[in-house]
């Protein structure tokens, strides 16, 4: 689903036993399931439903994926890692930190019409963003 809240969306959540059948049925390597996230921008402060991510993680033997974790606050992300979830996709929120990295930059004049200019000096900002969220996901990773 596509920005406000999972319940403006009429979104619905992963069944715990269909999510069981489909990977035994088809031997998929990951699942992506539905417990109150959506794509896009949150319209309210999101509320996930552990309740259900815990019954999947219960019954499923395979890394979870979530989709639509951009803004959702850092003590649901942190509990959807202790419930199990493997691996988040966080693609609105990293545009955001990319198009403020590139307003700094562009507003700075230093590289006017220099478009490899502008992303090479938004990296730093953009790492930055993704060792952060590694740090809040996997508090046990280091970086360097």
């Amino acid at each position: 689903d596509e920005g406000g809240t999972a319940e403006e969306s009429g979104a619905t959540y992963t069944d715990p036993d269909q999510a069981r059948d489909f990977v035994n049925e088809t031997g998929l390597d990951l699942l992506a399931c539905s417990f109150g996230t959506v794509h896009g921008i949150y319209k309210g402060e999101p509320h996930l439903n552990f309740d259900v991510l815990t019954q999947i993680r219960s019954r499923v033997n395979v890394p979870l994926v979530m989709h639509g974790c951009s803004d959702i606050p850092d003590e649901q992300l942190q509990e959807a890692v202790n419930l199990g979830m493997s691996k988040f996709n966080i693609a609105t929120e990293y545009f955001r930190s990319m198009y403020r990295a590139f307003e700094k930059d562009i507003s700075s004049g230093k590289n006017d019409g220099n478009g490899v200019g502008l992303l090479m000096d938004a990296a730093p900002d953009m790492c930055a963003f993704v060792a952060s969220k590694i740090q809040l996901l996997n508090p046990n990773h280091y970086l360097l």
